[in-house]
């Protein structure tokens, strides 16, 4: 038998520390033993770290990260910063809040949680790409599909293994796919939440994960294939956020290399249908190896402001959350900004970047795009590239 892999990393005042691997990007906590540490993913200066154990090896990391009782002492000197912190962390993870209450108890923390006994945590007002019980439940309610099945057929048919990059790469889904058909993948969110389960999929450990936005990522390598799927190119709502991407994108963009990516057509308003009556649905979040018990979640859509950007529009809503068992508790909910642009401002933006379109279709079945299509589905170049 093997001896288990081992990964040495340094404390800011030196320090050294070797951790032993558990499993795939899992590691066994040095201050308790337990396989609780998850390796987050790498970020654009290449450094990693780890998320928190239940025993709280983590947060007391900076000072001593072998001396848990100094790390207890910590929490219990500052503990309405930890308690904030906390309620950030797992707002809305109910089971997990739960869990905390009880780890808390036996380090010797009686401190409460929430500000009274039996208060759920209070509504807040996150940032949908980030909201961590969302991210959880991104899968459930974005399956693979069509448009995933699209995605995976640009990389098929070359004689040779291609580089692929994946920007807005969220939980994973299709990375890992391009990964597990032999292609070098590396996969760029800027949601540590979505990464998180990005990293811990089947074939993710032959991915290289990056935590950075598509304006900021910068590599020294060259891709053959560059996509930004699940309408992923909306969340850049300004024309220099359009641009800085698109920049991004060729500057990393390999001789004969293409671009593809997806957005949805303002002509159909399909804003008009994010209200509640007709988003609402009951999801189940699945256990995990840090959230033991099911829950019934009930999620929705509530549409905010639609404004007039350019000839398209910038539509804001809300996606809000909560216990089906505990359906009296005010939801969580969280927020976004997304950008519909027209096929004319899409093309213009295009050459204003350098790039030209190759195929402009309107669905994922390859069908040409029309005014009436659901989608604006863009394959590029590099313009007079020969």
């Amino acid at each position: 038998m093997s001896p288990p892999r081992a990964l040495t990393i340094k404390t800011d005042k030196g320090e050294q520390l070797t951790l032993f691997q558990a499993g795939d990007n899992l590691w066994h906590c040095p201050a308790c033993g337990s396989a609780e540490l998850t390796q987050q993913p790498y970020n654009e200066l290449g450094a990693t770290s780890f998320e928190i154990c239940n025993c709280f090896f983590q947060i007391g990391y900076d000072d001593n990260p072998l001396a848990s009782s100094e790390a207890v002492k910590g929490i219990k000197n500052n503990w309405s910063r930890w308690r904030s912190l906390l309620l950030k962390e797992y707002s809305g993870q109910f089971d997990k809040l739960e869990r905390l209450k009880s780890q808390l108890t036996k380090i010797g923390i009686n401190e409460p949680i929430t500000e009274g006994q039996n208060r759920e945590v209070p509504p807040s007002s996150l940032d949908h790409y980030h909201d961590p019980l969302l991210s959880r439940l991104y899968d459930q309610q974005n399956p693979w599909g069509k448009d995933c099945d699209f995605y995976l057929a640009q990389a098929q048919g070359h004689e040779h293994t291609l580089k692929i990059l994946d920007l807005g790469c969220g939980t994973g889904l299709l990375t890992t796919a391009f990964a597990k058909a032999g292609h070098d993948v590396t996969g760029v969110d800027p949601a540590v939440e979505m990464l998180n389960i990005a990293i811990r999929r089947p074939y993710g450990d032959k991915v290289m994960w990056m935590k950075t936005s598509a304006e900021d990522f910068q590599s020294e390598h060259l891709f053959d294939l560059i996509i930004l799927s699940g309408h992923a190119f909306q969340v850049f709502l300004g024309d220099e956020d359009i641009q800085s991407a698109l920049q991004t994108m060729k500057r990393h963009l390999a001789p004969k290399g293409r671009i593809v990516f997806d957005t949805r057509n303002p002509e159909i308003k399909s804003w008009e249908n994010w209200t509640p009556d007709k988003t609402k649905e009951s999801l189940t979040l699945p256990p995990s190896n840090k959230y033991t018990l099911p829950e019934e979640i009930e999620v929705w859509h509530d549409l905010g402001n639609v404004e007039d950007c350019g000839v398209g529009k910038l539509v804001s809503y809300n996606t809000l959350y909560r216990k089906k068992s505990g359906s009296k508790n005010n939801p969580v909910k969280t927020s976004a900004t997304i950008r519909f642009l027209t096929h004319k401002e899409l093309i213009r933006h295009l050459d204003q970047a350098g790039l030209v379109p190759e195929e402009i279709y309107g669905d994922w079945d390859s069908s040409p795009y029309e005014a009436g299509s659901r989608e604006i589905i863009v394959t590029a170049g590099i313009k007079n590239h020969k």
